[in-house]
Parts: structure tokens; C-alpha cells; sequence
């Protein structure tokens, strides 16, 4: 008989049962068994198990009596075991090789080149070098995806460098020296770094390293024309750049280049001086037709070569500054383009607490019916509101859109509680305007460069007593003229700007002072210089020295927008 069986002799077609065949080869549930044993079965339960009361069962693999490999279960740990005894273990699928372990611990994924590699990095290798390549780290859409480096088994050894994915905000981590960010990516690409940055060079993508900001006088230092004023007309009567409107009111609102109180925030940034409003008695309530403006202008060419793309709404400006109102309310604003078809941007500080400086940052894109003219007229008009009524207000308008200017709509309808509040306090300083989508730190001036700037729009010739404005001439007899050269050019043919007073200015000539109340007017006006005239007693072809003689003389020229 060729064949054993050990099984019920009924069983001899291979139904079932344990065969030998004459070269020695087993089957179980097979007769022709292609190996020294073969197991076939087709239920889906277990074909083969391993049981015991040992520490260790499982299979080993002998060669020449030698064990080259096994796989167990160590009761004793309650672990299973795989080990070799050769220099590799190698993973295979599909008759190709996916991943190697080799003798010395280093793990290979796709690769067996990990030798080969850094020394201190290659205990996990994953690709081949032959293309792209990556792991995945699979989180779900509200937690963090880790990638951690510790120095020890505790805290905060533990976790002593992370890189975190936060996918609930879509935010980018580092950190280093345990659970503190060094450096974030917000899902903007606004990136934060928390410490010294060092680079051999830094290249903008979008706005300038230097000059950035767009707004003149924006930390409120230079007030050429003074330092407090009531508003009985608009104009600007103190911080050069900035002026208030009032309409309606029943008392006058005041303004003054206010101080920053030593131990706030913006103090410590730098900031030293503000533009501050101080209502008066609104006794008949908020009418419809009252309204307190902040109002600053800029001019044309500065906005069109800025580099700001603004007919794109991908290109950005930022406008930030500091707040402060005595009332806890929520205020509103507008950024307004003056060329063409004048296009509006309302936005809002939301809710301020009172007495409390806060920092507004708002960005701005462009938009494809924007247009401004390189020249140097009005190109866009930032307005900050203390108080708008509802002539000027609807509540159709939507804050943070770009719409067609209409002046009864110019932002929705206002809270009245600062305009209804008799000596309410309203400050700002830090205005920034700039290029990007990010507000950068305040870019913080010399007196002397932000003077320089505010010259081309006003410049004080002389203010109070006894100070030297030019020499002087007589034209003819009894006709003064004196000629101002301006120390920096101005934006367009300036305005002769005087406080008029019996004897408020006085003429040297001929070793004698003679009095002025005021001056007739220019002459040859233009954007370098000017002359004003007067009629006094002197001597044709007589010189002389034209100067202030009253505390409240005061003499400039202005060519605001």
C-alpha cells in the first residue's frame, strides 16, 4: 500500500483525515499534499491553533538543529514574539519586498539603503529614492495631528520639540523647550515667530521694509498749529493731517493732541501722543442730521504707486490703529476712494470697553471698480465716527464690502450713547495703513521726518512773540512785501494762513519797528515760495525785518487736501 492514512477507512477518496504519501509528505484535509505538510480546509474557522499552560508557545524554525526563527506568545508578558536569528527580517507582498528590519534596528520602508544614510537620522527610512515619497498622519477634522521629540520619559522631557497640526483652525505649530509655540502658520500663511529672527537677507513679497506706512503723522506727535482748539468750523486746527467735522451740535466739540498715560499698552509700544475729541452738551439728544467726523486724507499718487494692486481683491492694504473712547460702545468707520466712481469700505471696532485702549486692525481688498489717479488730489479719505445720524446711515449698509458711495448710507445706523453724553472722550493713535494683509508693528518716525512730510501740506512760517518770519522790503513808499521760501515744496500752491490783532506783528526798517495788525494778501504764490504784502509806513527801497509781536501771532501756509 503506497499511501497511510490515519483516518476512517471510509475517508480513502481525501475527504478529510491526515495522509502520508510515499515521499513522506503530510496532508491534513488533503491526499496530495505539495509540501512536508499541507493544511487545507475551506470552513472559515481556525485551521491551525497553538495551545498550552507554558510561557511560550508558538512555532520555531531549525535549520541543522539550530533555531533560526520563531514566532510565540510569552505568557508571562502577554506579548507576542517574532525574532530572527539572521541579520534581517524582510516583509513581502505580492512576491515584492515592502519593508526590512535589519540587524541593527534601523526600520525600512520601501528601501533596504538605510545603511547608507545619515548615521543619526536613519532609524526610519521611507522611499527609495526614486520619486516622491511621505508619510500621513490621519487625525480627524476637530484634533492635532504630533510630531514630538523628547529627551527623557517626563514632562517636559517628554515633549521638549513639537510640530503640530491643529486641523479644527488649520494652524501649523512649532515648538520648542516643551508646550511653548516659537513659530505659527495660521491658515492665512500669516506666519508668527515668537523670538529674534536672523536672516542674511529679507525680501518682501508685498509691501516695503521701509516707508510703509501711508498715513502721515500717524503716532499724532507733530500739531504745528497748536495743541487745543474748539471745532466751530471743520478744519485742521491741531494733530497736522487730521481734522473733525461737526454738524448739528448743540454745544462745541473741542479737539487736542492728547497724552498717552504712562503703563498702557500703546505707551510701552512707543506711543506718546493721540488725537482726541472731547464732545460737548448734546442737550437736543442725537438728531438725524448731527454728526462727529475724524477725517484724514491722502493723497492720490501715494495710494496709486504704493504697490497696492487695488483693482484685485487678492491685493490687500491694512489699516490698524489704537482706540480709546470713555464710552463702552461699538464705533464705525470708513475707508472712501475719491476718483471716478467713489467706492466705500465701512468697518466697525466692535464692541469697546470703556477707557480702554484696543488695538482695530482691519484688512482691505481691492476691488475691480476702484480707481485712483496718480496725481495729487484726493485719493482715498479714512473717516473714524464718534457719531453719525441717520441722514448719513443705513442699516442696508454692510460693514467689511466694498459698495458705491452714497452719503446717506455711508455705514449702518450708529449707537448715539457717545454723542449723548455730555464731554465723552474719543482718542486714536498709531495709524498705520499698509501694503499686505498683515498689520506689521507701528513704524515709528523721527519728529523731524514726520515734521518733513506734514510740511508739504502745512508749514508754520512763525507763531507767538517775537519770532523772526523773513527779511522785508518796501515795493514802493508805504508798501511792505516780504518774500517766504518754503523749506519743503508743497503739494500745490499753498494759502496764506494768519491771526490778524492790533500789533500783532511788527516791521524793523530804518532802526524803527513799525506795527502791523495783519497782511493784505500773496503775491506770486506758488509751490516753493510766496510773498505777502501789507501797507506801513516805509521808505521805497527801504529793507527791513518782518517778525511777530503778540503771543497769539500766528503765520503759515497750508495746502491741505
Amino acid at each position: 500500500m503506497s499511501d497511510i492514512r490515519y483516518n476512517s477507512w471510509l475517508h480513502r477518496s481525501g475527504t478529510g483525515g491526515v495522509y502520508q504519501d510515499s515521499s513522506g509528505k503530510v496532508g491534513i484535509g488533503s491526499s496530495v499534499p505539495g509540501n512536508a505538510l499541507e493544511i487545507y480546509g475551506t470552513s472559515s474557522s481556525v485551521q491551525i491553533e497553538v495551545n498550552g499552560t507554558g510561557r511560550y508557545r508558538g512555532f520555531e524554525i531549525h535549520e541543522g538543529g539550530t533555531r533560526k526563527a520563531y514566532f510565540q506568545h510569552d505568557a508571562t508578558d502577554n506579548c507576542a514574539l517574532l525574532n530572527t536569528a539572521e541579520a534581517d527580517l524582510k516583509f513581502y507582498t505580492g512576491d515584492t519586498q515592502r519593508m526590512q528590519l535589519d540587524g541593527s534596528g534601523r526600520l525600512m520602508i520601501g528601501n533596504t539603503a538605510a545603511a547608507n544614510l545619515f548615521s543619526v537620522a536613519n532609524r526610519l527610512v521611507v522611499g527609495d529614492g526614486s520619486g516622491s515619497e511621505g508619510m500621513t498622519i490621519y487625525s480627524d477634522s476637530t484634533n492635532d495631528g504630533y510630531i514630538v521629540f523628547a529627551d527623557g520619559a517626563s514632562d517636559p522631557a517628554y515633549r521638549m520639540g513639537q510640530i503640530i497640526y491643529s486641523h479644527n483652525v488649520n494652524k501649523m505649530q512649532f515648538r520648542t523647550n516643551g508646550n511653548t509655540d516659537r513659530l505659527t502658520i495660521d491658515n492665512a500663511g500669516n506666519t508668527n515667530i515668537s523670538g529674534v529672527t536672523t536672516a542674511k537677507s529679507f525680501v518682501p513679497t508685498e509691501g516695503q521694509l521701509s516707508n510703509r506706512n501711508l498715513i502721515i503723522n500717524g503716532a499724532c506727535n507733530v500739531a504745528q498749529r497748536g495743541t487745543s482748539a474748539t471745532v466751530s468750523s471743520n478744519g485742521i486746527l491741531t494733530v497736522d493731517r487730521f481734522y473733525t467735522g461737526t454738524g448739528g451740535e448743540d454745544e462745541d466739540v473741542t479737539v487736542a493732541q492728547g497724552t498717552v498715560a504712562s503703563g498702557t499698552t500703546p505707551y510701552n509700544l512707543g506711543f506718546r501722543n493721540t488725537y482726541k475729541v472731547t464732545n460737548g452738551n448734546q442737550t437736543s439728544g442725537a438728531g438725524a442730521a448731527d454728526y462727529c467726523e475724524i477725517i484724514y486724507h491722502i493723497e492720490a499718487q501715494d495710494m496709486a504707486k504704493s504697490g497696492w494692486n487695488y483693482t484685485s481683491s487678492s491685493s490687500y492694504v491694512t489699516l490698524s490703529f489704537w482706540v480709546k473712547s470713555s464710552v463702552a460702545q461699538n464705533f464705525y468707520g470708513f475707508f472712501l476712494t475719491r476718483d471716478s466712481t467713489n467706492r466705500n469700505y465701512p468697518f466697525e471696532t466692535g464692541s469697546l470697553s470703556a477707557n480702554t485702549w484696543t488695538k482695530i486692525t482691519k484688512t482691505i481688498p481691492g476691488d475691480s471698480n476702484i480707481t485712483i489717479n496718480n496725481d495729487n488730489g484726493h485719493g482715498v479719505t479714512l473717516e473714524l465716527l464718534p457719531f453719525y445720524g441717520t441722514n448719513y446711515t443705513a442699516n442696508s449698509s454692510s460693514v467689511n464690502t466694498w459698495m458705491t458711495w452714497a452719503g446717506s448710507e455711508a455705514c449702518p445706523d450708529n449707537t448715539s450713547t457717545w454723542w449723548t453724553t455730555n464731554d465723552a472722550t474719543f482718542e486714536v493713535t498709531g495709524l498705520q495703513l499698509e501694503v499686505g494683509s498683515v498689520a506689521t508693528p507701528f513704524e515709528h518716525r523721527s519728529y523731524s521726518d514726520d515734521l518733513a512730510k506734514c510740511m508739504r501740506y502745512c508749514e508754520m512760517i512763525g507763531k507767538g512773540n517775537g519770532k523772526y518770519f523773513s527779511n522785508s522790503v518796501a515795493y514802493t513808499t508805504d508798501q511792505m512785501y516780504a518774500v517766504i521760501r518754503f523749506k519743503v515744496e508743497k503739494r500745490t500752491t499753498p494759502s496764506l494762513l494768519h491771526t490778524t490783532g492790533t500789533n500783532y506783528y511788527q516791521n524793523w526798517h530804518n532802526n524803527t519797528g513799525t506795527y502791523l495788525n495783519g497782511f493784505s494778501g500773496v503775491s506770486w504764490p506758488n509751490e516753493w515760495a510766496s510773498a505777502i504784502y501789507a501797507t506801513t509806513a516805509m521808505t521805497a527801497e527801504s529793507a527791513g525785518l518782518l517778525g511777530s509781536s503778540n503771543a497769539s501771532a500766528q503765520l503759515l501756509f497750508t495746502a491741505d487736501l
